[in-house]
């Protein structure tokens, strides 16, 4: 079966719309390909949290057959690390998920970066330029980079140490290991996990370092003036901020549709609710690759809300035109926007 199909079968399997005889041919192709069943696993986490119906007993052995499958073919990469307990207990429960859609456009894209990445050895630094990279560290670990992020990790890395260091934006799949944490080092803070899924933003300037905790549990430290820790739940994300000796942490809960906005970028999507347009500019200067000049003080205050995909900056430009009045003009990369006089 090649990847286009496998995609498709896995899609409508998530989705509840698979009907027999393709789901025969689902649990075929994960059964007898290794790729195929390491990519079914690893997709659960990120689709199985939604609302669900009661299967099939059988059905679920089959499932866990597979997988178990998968993992004596070195599923578990170089390293003997087991997934959390939780991921078995949440297979106990299949998708019914009524955003098909939405499902599709996710099942694509994490699937081709994963079955398009390379398997070998990477090197300690892992770069993105002008489009998002997924990579699999040598213990497992996945890692989606945005767009012009670096990390940098240890050498024998999951061996005896596992650190990195993260300059930019990245969301992290950390394969658990109870004697050997991973410790991301961005901006002024580190983070400690043991095995999780969570999203980093940290840009090197001004900006807080942010965390979003998906699942799992994470504990931040401040490591710039007065030390600070914190212990991170699923759906809470972390703010940290500070100079001058002084160290600030701020920690709200998220709603799970609010939590997927944080990771909307590794599917290549934007979303924002209520963001004032200058802090909207930042992400549409990296989403598109350009400079963002707004020449009117009133305006950078004003908020917009929106959803964008595979829309072009001129097509965002008219629909935040149709939303409040202003005027832009695009000189090559360089995007100059005003308020309507």
């Amino acid at each position: 079966m090649n990847k286009e199909k496998f995609l498709r079968l896995l899609s409508e399997k998530f989705s509840g719309t698979i009907n027999a005889d393709k789901l025969r041919s689902f649990d075929r192709a994960v059964a007898g390909n290794g790729e195929y069943g390491r990519l079914y696993s690893r997709l659960w986490p990120y689709l199985g949290s939604r609302r669900h119906v009661q299967p099939r007993k059988a059905q679920l052995d089959r499932v866990w057959e597979q997988i178990e499958m998968a993992e004596k073919q070195e599923f578990s990469g170089k390293y003997d690390y087991s997934q959390p307990r939780s991921l078995r207990a949440g297979l106990l429960m299949l998708s019914k998920i009524a955003a098909i859609l939405f499902l599709s456009g996710a099942v694509c894209f994490f699937g081709y970066t994963y079955l398009h990445s390379n398997a070998a050895r990477l090197p300690e630094r892992v770069a993105a330029g002008n489009e998002t990279v997924a990579c699999t560290l040598d213990d497992g670990t996945r890692v989606w980079l945005n767009r012009n992020s670096v990390i940098r990790f240890n050498d024998a890395f999951g061996k005896n140490r596992r650190e990195i260091s993260l300059e930019g934006e990245a969301y992290f799949d950390v394969v658990h290991s109870q004697r050997i944490p991973l410790v991301v080092h961005a901006g002024s803070i580190d983070i400690e996990v043991k095995g999780t899924a969570f999203n980093v933003s940290s840009y090197g300037n001004s900006a807080p370092v942010q965390v979003a905790l998906i699942r799992g549990s994470v504990k931040v430290t401040h490591t710039k003036g007065v030390r600070a820790a914190v212990l991170l739940k699923p759906n809470e994300k972390l703010v940290a901020s500070g100079g001058r000796g002084q160290s600030v942490f701020s920690v709200s809960a998220l709603k799970p549709e609010v939590l997927l906005r944080e990771i909307g970028w590794t599917a290549d999507t934007l979303v924002f609710h209520k963001e004032k347009l200058r802090d909207l500019a930042v992400r549409l200067e990296k989403k598109y690759g350009v400079e963002i000049q707004i020449r009117s003080e009133e305006l950078k205050e004003k908020r917009f809300s929106g959803t964008i995909t595979t829309e072009t900056i001129q097509q965002v430009l008219e629909a935040l035109k149709v939303s409040y009045p202003l005027t832009y003009t695009v000189r090559n990369r360089l995007v100059i926007i005003d308020a309507l006089q």
